[in-house]
């Protein structure tokens, strides 16, 4: 148990630091009614996470299992590929900014984040959670993280 809350904590810090929700955090808590949009955006983050670590969980539970009782081969090498996925964005993502020195353009969904209802705030903390590549990669990792402690 231990061992497996040790292995999540990096994982659930990776997904807590992502930019993109930080960001259109920042955003909200400056607009007029804050409090209800950013707590839209909080509680829909939450439950994208747990969504998606809960999907990944079970379906751990499919995957092949050692005898041992340690982690089985399949699981080891689906997380060394999901570790290789990672660099791979991440060397995408640092390649530098925009070619000629242009300044790189803010995306639409983001200037209309200051007059976003709480609904929508709820719909885009699930979307900036579960469906943004690292995270969903990040989720993938926790889930047969839990699959495989019990």
């Amino acid at each position: 148990m231990g061992t497996a809350i040790g292995e999540l904590l990096p994982l659930a810090v990776a997904i807590a630091i992502s930019v993109t929700t930080i960001i259109t955090t920042v955003l909200m808590l400056l607009s007029p009614k804050a409090k209800s949009r950013t707590v839209g955006l909080l509680l829909g983050c939450v439950v994208g996470v747990a969504g998606a670590v809960a999907l990944f969980t079970l379906l751990a539970d499919l995957l092949p299992t050692q005898d041992s009782g340690g982690p089985s081969l399949a699981a080891s090498l689906i997380k060394m590929v999901v570790g290789m996925l990672l660099v791979i964005l991440a060397l995408r993502q640092w390649r530098g900014p925009p070619a000629g020195g242009d300044q790189a353009e803010l995306p639409k969904w983001m200037a209309g984040v200051d007059s976003m209802t709480p609904g929508k705030a709820l719909w885009l903390g699930l979307l900036l959670s579960a469906v943004v590549p690292k995270n969903l990669l990040l989720a993938l990792s926790a889930g047969l993280i839990v699959g495989e402690a019990g």
